[in-house]
């Protein structure tokens, strides 16, 4: 089987080389880039960014999907999608898209993860100068996940096409957490106290603007973990 990935910056592409991967140009800003990179494409796996052309450039996918003949399409979306509480702009916008995908008849599987455990590494100057870290997540408990455990759901949802064939699967991890069963574990493993310390949404905010986050994305981020705090997403499947 042959794979092809499309990415924007070239010193990933030529990365990717390394690894037998045929690595394609492509720019949502470039409608034509997106349309070449599906020529001779059976199956597409969809990773958008947060952006705040999010949307449009989510449906100019699915459209140009649709147009090239897909035989299946693979999209990552959000577990807080489930929740009819969830006012974030984000999940807002997957739920357009998810929309989107379903009424365009192309073949599709959605994943829908959980909040991934790398996000915590956002915090790793601090974890390992102060022995502490900060979010806007109080004492909520989350079945954080892997992003390695999503690329494999990814991957063999897309290779089983048939068998996953136009179904959405919510994944999360195996145990919901809050943040200070995460510190406690990070503290077993480490072999030293680390604690976390709830921080106010407006102050994380402006953190995410301080590690360089555009204004809408950092207030796209912090609806979602204002969600994260304020909403029960802590249900568990296998």
């Amino acid at each position: 089987m042959n794979v092809r990935v499309a990415y924007r910056e070239q010193s990933d592409l030529n990365l990717l080389r390394n690894y037998g991967i045929e690595p394609f140009y492509a720019d949502y800003e470039k409608p034509e880039t997106i349309r070449k990179a599906m020529v001779g494409v059976d199956r597409v796996i969809v990773i958008l960014p947060i952006h705040p052309k999010f949307e449009e450039w989510g449906k100019l996918v699915i459209n140009c999907a649709k147009d090239s003949g897909i035989k299946h399409y693979t999209a990552l979306s959000n577990f807080a999608v489930e929740n009819k509480d969830s006012r974030a702009t984000v999940t807002y916008i997957h739920r357009q898209l998810e929309n989107h995908l379903i009424a365009s008849g192309v073949p599709y599987t959605i994943i829908r993860p959980a909040t991934y455990f790398q996000n915590i590494l956002w915090a790793t100057i601090t974890i390992v100068r102060q022995k502490r870290f900060s979010l806007p997540l109080e004492n909520a408990k989350i079945p954080h996940i892997d992003m390695r455990d999503i690329a494999k759901a990814l991957i063999t949802t897309s290779l089983n096409d048939k068998t996953h064939l136009n179904k959405v699967y919510t994944l999360t991890g195996s145990a919901s957490l809050s943040m200070f069963d995460v510190a406690r574990m990070m503290s077993k493993l480490l072999g030293q106290t680390i604690r976390y310390y709830p921080t106010p949404l407006d102050s994380a905010a402006n953190s995410f603007r301080d590690m360089g986050m555009i204004e809408w994305i950092s207030h796209a981020v912090s609806e979602m973990y204002r969600d994260y705090a304020m909403l029960d997403l802590s249900a568990v499947n296998d």
